[in-house]
């Protein structure tokens, strides 16, 4: 008798606390700004201005049939998890007004200026690539370094196979995972729709995070059923917040065309070689007016410097590194420069206090030579 007085109280006690804690919820929510939109199917909808944070994805059965979902958010300020409730229908609405909308008036995080992609998420305008760091001291050391100068974006890919070695090092330097957006790619040997989503799983499980800022489809290959189905599984993944964006690497025109006419969200990125050596303006024209916004890989042209490069950064008193780096910031383009050299390092991030003259962007531009350093995306396939 006693155990079932128990077990009745306890049953009540639970009762009454989730009551109490969705009505502090409701209270506090309502304090908040809100912003409302009609969607495609002419449900008016209401959603918190507010930062993603957590996600609960689990579909409901209410009363009136409908399937709804939850999204776990909180605010910026006190980092209070707070909840709204949208629709099947609505869902990919819902995300975009989300993101959209998130902390819209902070543009630098850490001492790194921030740009913002298609769907409202800010994005460092500069970060790190972490080919070929080795696990251990190497990366350790270099994610520090590179933290402490002010990296708040770490470029890694399944194929580099270092992203367990990144998520040990920003857990070993205490780095909070809120302070740095991450970037990993899926291997070209796990696309398909469902091997691409359990490589997904095992890239967040290595990384040691819940979700990364942005995950993107590594090499096009000349595979359109392959690439569709890939692509496929990055909406679901953006959909179900497990990344906070998508996108490609080394995408062509063509390839982009395809893509968009067969797509339900967009690609936010086309990481592709840029520098003044390498670069395609068509392709960079076409990228920013379909909204996707352009990373480079290779940027210092792997440390091809010339005697006009030279003589461009003696003027400057800067390095022909932070030239490089800075032609592509002035262009909108996000470079991801690799060193671990902590003196290289903060020199690289050192590139906001010059601007480069209409003259030199264009000396810089005319050295093109068309020359890639990596496959050619309309041939190379696996």
């Amino acid at each position: 008798m006693l155990l079932d007085d128990i077990w009745t109280l306890g049953i009540y006690i639970g009762v009454y606390v989730v009551f109490i804690l969705d009505i502090v919820s409701y209270v506090t929510m309502i304090f908040h700004d809100r912003y409302s939109y009609l969607t495609a199917e002419g449900v008016m909808t209401s959603v918190a201005v507010l930062r993603w944070e957590k996600f609960d994805f689990a579909w409901q059965q209410p009363a009136n049939g409908e399937l709804s979902q939850v999204l776990m958010v909180s605010t910026p300020k006190d980092n209070v998890p707070y909840r709204f409730e949208f629709s099947r229908v609505d869902c990919k609405r819902a995300h975009e007004i989300v993101a959209s909308h998130i902390n819209v008036e902070e543009n630098t995080k850490g001492d790194v200026t921030m740009i913002s992609l298609s769907n409202g998420i800010k994005m460092p305008v500069i970060g790190l690539g972490v080919y070929k760091m080795n696990a251990g001291d190497e990366m350790n050391n270099a994610i520090k370094a590179a933290y402490d100068a002010g990296y708040r974006l770490f470029d890694t890919a399944q194929m580099y196979g270092n992203e367990k070695a990144l998520g040990d090092a920003l857990i070993a330097n205490g780095i909070p995972r809120s302070e740095v957006f991450l970037v990993s790619k899926v291997d070209n040997g796990n696309q398909w729709y469902q091997e691409t989503m359990k490589s997904l799983h095992e890239t967040l499980d290595k990384l040691q995070t819940t979700y990364l800022d942005s995950f993107l489809i590594h090499w096009p290959g000349q595979n359109k059923e392959r690439m569709l189905s890939t692509w496929h599984a990055m909406e679901e993944a953006y959909q179900q917040g497990l990344v906070h964006s998508i996108g490609v690497c080394n995408f062509e025109i063509c390839q982009l065309e395809f893509l968009l006419a067969h797509c339900q969200i967009s690609p936010m990125i086309n990481q592709i070689e840029n520098s003044p050596l390498m670069h395609d303006t068509e392709l960079t024209d076409y990228c920013k007016t379909h909204d996707i916004r352009i990373m480079a890989w290779a940027p210092l042209q792997r440390g091809k410097f010339n005697d006009t490069l030279a003589e461009m950064a003696g003027r400057y008193q800067k390095t022909p590194a932070q030239i490089l780096l800075r032609w592509n910031i002035e262009q909108g383009i996000i470079p991801i420069p690799k060193s671990k050299n902590p003196d290289r390092l903060r020199e690289n991030i050192a590139v906001f206090d010059f601007k480069l003259t209409a003259e030199d962007m264009k000396t810089l531009n005319q050295m093109n030579q068309g020359k890639r350093t990596s496959f050619d995306p309309l041939t190379f396939d696996f």
